[in-house]
């Protein structure tokens, strides 16, 4: 990565006006993408990683951000942490922050958020090269929409929970010691106690009814195998009020039979052969790609078999980079020798054999004397 600090919103791939919630679901997003936990020795990754938390500090924080809107990176000189900062969240961190649970300070705000639901997505290698979009078919857990997800039936008045006092959750004392909010046990977050005779009859009282849905997905040029994108709140519904998790698109990207993919760089599986004469008078073959479709390679006279070709930008586009460059084409030619001789073949092949002797190359004839000059050397000792 370059050493020049970047914009924070830029970072998060947001605009100057973007919302609170706005700033904390890129954060999430890009967190759990670039976390060293998921990514193990990439450098990358892990710089990334510390940039998207820099970010989030200072965007999340209505002073610091106010600061940085109106006088850049220089108003934030001598704020806690700007000097060396070093990003030390976990992957249960952000877990916790997508699903909502706060400690105490206030972090838990208004009620859970669902779970998430992970769907993997099959993608041929031409579909992920140039990007499309899939249809998911998915079931999910959704509000009631007979009650609106607090599980009663219309005009019902359950007494309110003593526990919780019709909060719906409680403060307990959790790990290290620090409060935290959670469900109330008793009520299990519908702020009342509520009895058979209560409960809305189409849910049962849960206040979640099974949701089949199909979305269409969003699929950028460039993707990989446990590349993911996320389809924001096509997750389970929350509690009542609480927004729905997200539904986690992850793809698993086939391998194909002519093209072979390392990171955005593609190479042809088959070395291409060429004949002995167009390789010593040059010529122009036609070589397939996976985006541009078939494109003319121009061949130099004298062209050595086994040389490597790379056609540079006919590979894939670089998305981890987010690089407006694609990857590279990368070939193996080789001279290919015949098997069978027509007579005429045969009778021109021994007249160029005879030419060759005649005019042996450089470099067989210090060949040749490398050799007599190694089997001499040998009989003397």
């Amino acid at each position: 990565m370059s050493g020049v600090k970047r914009d924070y919103y830029e970072v998060l791939g947001l605009e100057k006006a973007a919302s609170a919630d706005d700033i904390k679901k890129a954060y999430r997003k890009l967190a759990l993408q670039y976390h060293p936990d998921r990514n193990p020795g990439d450098a990358e990754a892990a710089e990334r990683f510390k940039e998207v938390n820099e970010a989030n500090d200072v965007l999340s924080d209505p002073d610091k951000r106010s600061r940085f809107d109106q006088y850049g990176f220089e108003g934030l000189q001598g704020s806690p942490g700007m000097g060396g900062f070093t990003a030390s969240v976990s992957i249960s961190d952000l877990i916790e922050d997508f699903l909502n649970v706060g400690f105490g300070g206030g972090r838990r705000q208004g009620p859970r958020g669902g779970r998430d639901i992970q769907v993997v997505i099959d993608l041929t290698l031409p579909e992920a090269a140039q990007g499309c979009t899939k249809q998911v078919a998915y079931q999910r857990e959704a509000h009631c929409g007979k009650c609106g997800g607090n599980g009663l039936k219309q005009g019902a008045k359950p007494p309110v929970c003593r526990r919780c006092q019709g909060q719906g959750v409680e403060r307990v004392r959790g790990i290290f010691g620090f409060a935290m909010e959670q469900t109330c046990a008793a009520c299990r977050g519908a702020g009342a106690i509520v009895g058979e005779a209560d409960r809305c009859a189409y849910c049962k009282g849960r206040g979640r009814v099974v949701d089949n849905r199909t979305v269409d997905v969003t699929i950028p040029a460039g993707v990989d195998t446990r590349d993911g994108v996320p389809v924001s709140e096509g997750g389970h519904a929350g509690e009542v009020g609480g927004e729905h998790g997200d539904l986690i698109c992850v793809f698993r990207v086939a391998e194909h039979k002519v093209f072979h993919r390392e990171g955005p760089n593609l190479f042809l599986r088959d070395s291409v052969p060429i004949t002995f004469s167009e390789a010593a008078l040059g010529t122009t073959i036609d070589l397939p790609t996976l985006i541009d479709g078939t494109v003319h390679q121009k061949i130099p006279a004298g062209f050595q078999g086994g040389t490597k070709i790379r056609l540079e930008g006919r590979g894939l586009p670089d998305l981890p980079h987010r690089s407006r460059k694609r990857g590279d084409l990368i070939l193996t030619m080789v001279v290919e020798t015949p098997k069978k001789l027509t007579d005429r073949q045969r009778e021109l092949f021994s007249e160029l054999a005879e030419i060759e002797k005649k005019q042996e190359s450089h470099e067989r004839k210090s060949f040749i004397e490398k050799v007599r000059d190694f089997f001499g050397r040998d009989k003397k000792s």
